[in-house]
């Protein structure tokens, strides 16, 4: 979703070493996770349907679509494999499970989306799919506050009328369900709980798998590229960083061909 319409293309810049830096350098930012999410889409998008892509618009965006196109970019920079770790609950082995992400189970938008209309309490109330923006204004806040803020930001109407605020306070644990329904019933989503076995005693085992990992992003390996190229071509650092990640790996391979290495 972008401010208030679908959207079915998004279009990445090329991913150069310039890209990789500015995610590795988003783990040292003061700002909460959905910020640095925000920040790096803007930094890594091109565009969204035909209109480019700036902070502004990444933060419209629902949540299963941010989580979407930080997979797409963890695919983008690393590959299509994922490696969970888990502990049993049975037997406490330590195990991985390897997941293909593009293979994630997903769940299309509603029809009415960003909308939805739910009955609750003699009322008829107009909801809005949460937002990026709204998971930034709410991270830091205690789970009370947090709740009241997301629903003054998700609640379009309410009929017939009373005060939001009295509204929101009149709502129990029923009532607040019902809403938490008809929103997801009318958001995308995607699955991030993994169903898996442990490979030690066979018992069923569930994994949560986090669409931001990309965020961890180690620079470690990208600083060694850089170093290794510029050592044999003599070319400045913004030289290299600047190249997309095809073309630094087209001359890494270069030198080691030149040196008799072959894999």
């Amino acid at each position: 979703m972008q401010q208030g319409s679908l959207q079915r293309q998004a279009v990445f810049k090329p991913v150069t070493g310039l890209i990789e830096q500015m995610i590795f350098s988003s783990r040292q930012s003061h700002d909460n996770l959905p910020m640095r999410v925000s920040r790096v889409l803007s930094f890594v998008l091109q565009s969204i349907g035909e209109k480019p892509v700036d902070m502004s618009m990444v933060s419209s965006l629902c949540v299963a679509d941010r989580q979407y196109l930080m997979i797409c970019l963890a695919r983008l920079i690393g590959s299509e494999q994922h490696w969970l770790q888990g502990k049993c609950n049975q037997c406490n082995e330590n195990f991985d499970v390897n997941i293909t992400q593009s293979e994630l189970p997903m769940q299309e938008a509603g029809a009415d989306f960003p909308f939805t209309l739910v009955k609750v309490q003699d009322r008829t109330v107009t909801l809005r799919v949460p937002t990026g923006a709204d998971q930034e204004c709410i991270h830091d806040l205690d789970n009370d506050t947090a709740l009241k803020r997301l629903l003054k930001s998700c609640i379009v109407a309410v009929e017939p009328e009373i005060p939001l605020d009295d509204f929101i306070d009149s709502l129990n644990d029923t009532s607040l369900k019902s809403i938490d329904a008809a929103l997801d019933e009318v958001s995308p989503s995607i699955s991030t709980v993994i169903a898996t076995t442990c490979p030690e005693c066979q018992s069923s085992q569930t994994l949560n798998f986090d669409p931001y990992h990309i965020i961890q992003y180690n620079a470690g390996s990208l600083y060694q590229e850089v170093h290794r190229i510029a050592a044999h071509y003599h070319w400045g650092e913004n030289e290299i960083l600047n190249l997309p990640k095809e073309r630094r790996q087209l001359y890494l391979r270069l030198i080691d061909s030149s040196l008799g290495m072959h894999g």
